[in-house]
């Protein structure tokens, strides 16, 4: 295959997976074409092909990327110095929002993981890992300062992540009304860090 002069083959792999995380926002993995992807990343076809050996790979670099977002707004979450419970809120708030707007592709991820082969199935693993490495970081960051009980923060880290879902997945079924009218994320911060006993 002749190349261009500019051509840049990390760009293009650049190109190919923001197309698809945009795709994707829209509707199911399982339900979107190779070919709306390709469209929106301005390639051929073949061209996602030669980079992916198969969707499952390009959806499994999709959920990656996706991945090490949600680790680096992590990490940079506590870097400004105030009190953890802030950050927490803040935290949390964007983490529910990108869940949020990315349903449609950790949806599919939640109906079909046993389907990606394992060579996949690992680099999501350690994905995960490096993701529930750094939330468990932070939480232990604010057990150390006296912001937060002295829970375990791997277990911790681990509700974290599955309570920032929790709105994406009442999407549609009126999670104003089931908030009391605060907002899902402020329900969720507050379950969270105060309980439910009274």
């Amino acid at each position: 295959m002749a190349r261009t002069k500019n051509w840049d083959p990390q760009t293009k792999h650049r190109q190919i997976i923001d197309a698809a995380i945009e795709v994707l926002k829209q509707q199911h993995y399982l339900s979107c074409p190779v070919d709306d992807i390709a469209r929106r990343a301005g390639v051929a076809k073949g061209t996602v092909y030669l980079y992916f050996k198969s969707k499952e790979a390009l959806y499994c670099s999709v959920l990656c990327e996706l991945l090490d977002r949600l680790r680096r707004m992590t990490e940079d979450a506590d870097r400004d110095g105030r009190p953890a419970k802030q950050n927490l809120r803040d935290l949390l708030r964007s983490m529910g929002e990108f869940f949020e707007a990315h349903q449609h592709v950790f949806a599919s991820f939640q109906r079909e993981p046993a389907s990606m082969d394992a060579p996949l199935r690992r680099r999501l693993q350690e994905k995960y890992q490096r993701l529930f490495s750094s939330l468990s970081g932070f939480i232990d960051k604010g057990i150390r300062q006296r912001e937060f009980k002295a829970y375990p923060a791997p277990l911790i880290g681990e509700l974290l992540l599955a309570f920032t879902s929790i709105p994406a997945r009442q999407r549609g079924k009126n999670t104003r009304e089931v908030a009391g009218g605060t907002g899902s994320f402020e329900l969720v911060f507050d379950v969270l860090m105060e309980g439910i006993a009274r």
